[in-house]
């Protein structure tokens, strides 16, 4: 189960469903079925930017994570601290388009004769348009010589309503075209988004909210705790625009992963599963 899929599941039991199974036809469409009649589809809600793909765009973790491991593992490779050295923080600030695989290179070019220096100095350095970093000595000691500081994604600004807005466009087409040929299998089909972009709290009464396409319900809910969401549609009677459910305590931070046993499939899910394997 992904990690989005856990918090869906700890949202729909905080709503009191009890009859919830995940995946009732195996890595096939719904993510999860209640009380055998309603279809749940789950898929995370991030910042997109536009590039030249097929697609169009591309999400704020398509390069986020990979510069991520990429960087630990550079970083790592530079070896341990001496005993009578600093640590030194290792901050970088990148946009798109940026290509991972060049920057190796022009890394060693200035970090290996940094790593082999007896009179280590702070300093900045621009790699190009797209990639700069920073090394500056850490306040604490670490087992290897460099580790990572602050990163700033370029990108990663602006308005957060209208970031939201565009993304549930992107998340509310791409699976409704993914379930477009099983849409009467089932009685309902609802859409629960894990909001990355205002952790389901952004105030959306001045935006324009985009169609459900197929389905008959869609929620964003935080990342983290399931007491929040903000139901998009249909509005809940009373409310002219989507509003949060939070309420002012502290987030519980819950970042482990839990795993549940499926519980057997009951007859009519088995024989409909057949039924959409042939």
């Amino acid at each position: 189960m992904k990690e989005g899929e856990v918090q869906a599941e700890r949202f729909l039991k905080a709503r009191g469903f009890t009859n919830i199974r995940y995946e009732p036809c195996p890595n096939q469409t719904p993510d999860f079925l209640i009380n055998n009649d309603i279809a749940v589809e789950v898929r995370l809600v991030e910042k997109h930017h536009p590039n030249g793909s097929k697609r169009g765009y591309e999400s704020s973790r398509q390069i986020q994570r990979p510069l991520s491991r990429f960087l630990d593992k550079y970083l790592k490779k530079l070896g341990p601290r001496p005993a009578d050295e600093c640590t030194w923080y290792f901050s970088y600030w990148f946009k798109r388009p940026l290509d991972i695989r060049k920057l190796e290179r022009h890394l060693d070019a200035v970090l290996l004769p940094f790593v082999a220096s007896r009179n280590k100095q702070p300093f900045d350095h621009k790699i190009s348009d797209n990639f700069r970093f920073s090394v500056k000595r850490a306040h604490t000691e670490h087992a290897n010589l460099f580790v990572r500081g602050l990163v700033a994604d370029h990108q990663a600004q602006g308005f957060p309503a209208c970031d939201l807005v565009d993304s549930l466009k992107i998340a509310i087409e791409e699976k409704s075209e993914k379930i477009s040929s099983v849409k009467d299998d089932y009685r309902y089909w609802w859409l629960i988004l894990v909001d990355s972009i205002g952790y389901a709290d952004t105030d959306l009464e001045y935006v324009e909210m985009p169609p459900p396409g197929l389905f008959d319900r869609v929620t964003l809910i935080h990342p983290f705790d399931a007491e929040i969401s903000q139901q998009i549609h249909p509005l809940p009677e009373g409310q002219k625009f989507p509003s949060s459910s939070r309420v002012f305590r502290p987030i519980r931070a819950q970042a482990e992963y839990f795993f549940f046993s499926n519980t057997p499939a009951p007859p009519e899910a088995d024989e409909r599963c057949e039924n959409k394997a042939r």
